[in-house]
């Protein structure tokens, strides 16, 4: 109670509290608030814990030649990289995660980024993919140009996984390409 960081960061929750509620409409948010139905909530626990698990279970996969870990501690410091992606700015909470895996578990800095940044382009070709086959079943209501160009971008994303693949099943050959 004594410490001046106290006060001050007491302080700046306040003013950032205060800024993000200044232009709440009370009465729309009561209304939702009383609309609430927490049985859903609770549904979504499960699941949630479950995609959480295999993402620590992919990430101790990426980390397996940097290191033993743990996929319980994983789970953890993915937890806390999203609380911290909630309270920062820029998902600065992947910082976050990659500072806790890197001191708790004697990883390279580095080498833990890496596996985060391989994460998120692993993240992205999925959802581009994903993104571009429910647009090809979509094909009938869109432009044919359009369309085509879907198609390529599915055909694109397929290719770039499928590297990601042979890449990964193959590392000498990784490795050539890579070296020049």
């Amino acid at each position: 109670w004594r410490q001046g960081r106290f006060w001050l960061s007491l302080a700046v929750g306040a003013a950032f509290t205060t800024w993000f509620v200044r232009e709440i409409h009370w009465k729309e948010f009561f209304a939702y608030l009383r609309s609430y139905k927490p049985g859903w909530m609770f549904a979504a626990l499960p699941v949630y814990a479950v995609t959480v698990w295999f993402r620590a279970l992919r990430w101790k996969i990426l980390l397996a030649p940097l290191g033993a870990t743990s996929t319980p501690r994983l789970a953890a410091y993915i937890c806390t990289g999203y609380m911290g992606n909630n309270v920062t700015p820029m998902r600065l909470g992947e910082l976050l995660r990659t500072l806790l895996c890197s001191r708790r578990e004697k990883i390279s800095f580095s080498g833990t980024l890496a596996t985060i940044v391989l994460e998120r382009v692993l993240d992205s070709a999925a959802m581009l993919l994903l993104l571009a086959l429910s647009l090809v079943f979509a094909a009938s209501r869109l432009n044919p140009g359009l369309t085509e160009f879907l198609e390529d971008c599915f055909l694109l994303g397929g290719l770039g996984i499928a590297f990601f693949f042979a890449a990964a099943m193959n590392r000498r050959l990784l490795l050539r390409i890579a070296q020049p």
